[in-house]
């Protein structure tokens, strides 16, 4: 379900929303470790040993319940000095404090419910809390605005906030449904088995920290360097990996308990050996199966790139392009046509990441209207296989192409979004992708949707051409890459 909600979340929210989206989760997940400070994995610790059972699930409640109301008074007092200190809006931080709060009381009955092998009941309110904030976004989300519902429209211009309101909805149903647990066993804390639920679960508490900011500092790093609005698209493009998270949290889940229940086995270090080796095996393939079903054309290219000197093209003419030509010899393998050799930079050397017989997009609307010949002639010349007595005319001047997109590419995206401003561009060139005309105007019909190419004396003033014409132009959803060329 999380999965499509990153179409649904890109196609609505612009950047920079995105982007309040991503920290509000990445504090979460920073105050998540240390609301819990080790002591769910403690709990599954001292649980499998007891004798007392419900005494260590108790005082694992009482101690996260402290925790909990104690983090909301510190909080609520000092609400104004956090917001404006790690520049969160006050609604925004009221949320952030509403989840905290709620998901660390729960933490001890879902905790409970695992180790008593409770899985399907556990698998049931996960599932219901997943539900109530994934059917929540998408009414409010795509419901709302596809209906016209406007009276449910309570933040027309922060829809982010809606994401924010069923988090905070689903949290509070999966409160209720497990409070319960809370009178299942009578409430006795123990010092001491806290003492040492506290030791135990400290270095956890410190290695979830390090996990975290390993996990989310890129992001927030991103926002303070570059711009609100690329940490955005970063971490739009960084929520295409959710599946190999959900894989690493259901192992995670059924691991932990197994884990602490078999430590008195004798061949418990072989049998976590053969775990842990499927483990690696299936999450390998669960993380080439992502990959290699992403595909996410070119976003915007550059004419002549300038690192390529008089040495890397030697290069590529003596290792690339003339051993293909002699192989296609050397096979009989005639052809006439286009091949295309997509290539990578390692070091100062030049490899193939792929041979194609056409064109890429956006290569072609970058490297073509360079091309000064008349195309046909080109192509007549192919034919008649006398293209080496053409003498190719190129514009000396850098020419950049830049492509618009459709909000949610290269996942789900709307159409038919009516595209206004084209008329507008007298700087560029304007390639159509996918568009097409509806009522007299000019509609998105595809993920790829704008290709804008401009000249320069350099590529950076042809990339600054390209982005003041690309500003021209407006549809629902628009967006392209903004930092094209920066590491150039």
């Amino acid at each position: 379900m999380n999965f499509l909600l990153v179409p649904l979340h890109t196609q609505t929210l612009e950047t920079v929303a995105y982007a309040d989206n991503t920290t509000f989760y990445v504090y979460a997940a920073f105050f998540n470790v240390l609301l819990t400070f080790g002591m769910e994995t403690a709990f599954f610790r001292f649980f499998s040993q007891a004798s007392n059972k419900k005494k260590v699930f108790s005082t694992l409640l009482i101690a996260l319940s402290v925790s909990a109301i104690l983090f909301l008074g510190a909080v609520t007092w000092s609400a104004t000095v956090l917001s404006n200190g790690f520049a969160i809006p006050m609604l925004h931080l009221q949320f952030l404090i509403a989840v905290l709060v709620l998901d660390t009381l729960v933490v001890a009955p879902f905790a409970y419910l695992r180790a008593i092998e409770k899985s399907q009941k556990f698998a049931l309110i996960k599932l219901l809390n997943i539900l109530v904030y994934a059917g929540l976004n998408f009414l409010f989300l795509w419901m709302v605005p596809s209906f016209g519902w406007e009276f449910l429209d309570v933040f027309p211009n922060q829809k982010v906030n809606y994401i924010f309101v069923a988090n905070v909805a689903a949290s509070v149903v999966t409160f209720v449904v497990l409070l319960p647990c809370w009178f299942s066993v009578p409430f006795h804390f123990d010092r001491q088995l806290f003492q040492k639920m506290l030791r135990y679960g400290f270095p956890i508490m410190i290695a979830g920290v390090a996990f975290v900011i390993n996990e989310n500092l890129d992001k927030l790093l991103l926002k303070k360097l570059l711009t609100e609005d690329l940490m955005g698209a970063y971490s739009g493009c960084y929520k295409l990996a959710v599946f190999m998270t959900l894989f690493i949290q259901a192992f995670r889940l059924g691991a932990e308990p197994f884990f602490f229940n078999h430590t008195s086995d004798k061949k418990a270090p072989q049998t976590y050996a053969v775990i842990l080796k499927y483990f690696v095996i299936v999450g390998a393939a669960v993380m080439l199966l992502i990959v290699t079903n992403i595909e996410l054309g070119g976003m915007g290219a550059i004419s002549p790139v300038p690192f390529v000197d008089e040495l890397f093209t030697q290069k590529i003419d003596e290792r690339i392009v003339k051993p293909t030509i002699e192989g296609l010899q050397k096979d009989n393998t005639p052809f006439h046509g286009f091949v295309f050799i997509g290539l990578i930079k390692v070091g100062d050397d030049p490899y193939v990441i792929e041979y194609n017989v056409r064109m890429g997009d956006p290569e072609t609307e970058v490297v073509i209207p360079r091309v000064k010949n008349d195309l046909a002639t080109l192509f007549q010349a192919v034919a008649d296989q006398t293209l080496d007595q053409v003498s190719l005319d190129i514009d000396p001047r850098s020419a950049t192409t830049i492509v618009a997109v459709s909000g949610g590419y290269p996942e789900a995206y709307s159409k038919g979004k009516t595209i206004t401003g084209i008329n507008d561009v007298k700087e560029s060139i304007v390639f159509h992708a996918g568009t097409t005309s509806k009522n007299n105007e000019v509609v998105t019909n595809g993920g790829r949707v704008l290709a804008v190419t401009s000249f320069g004396e350099d590529f950076k003033e042809a990339l600054e051409t390209s982005y003041q014409s690309l500003n021209q132009i407006s549809f629902d959803g628009k967006y392209y890459r903004k930092d094209l060329g920066f590491d150039l």
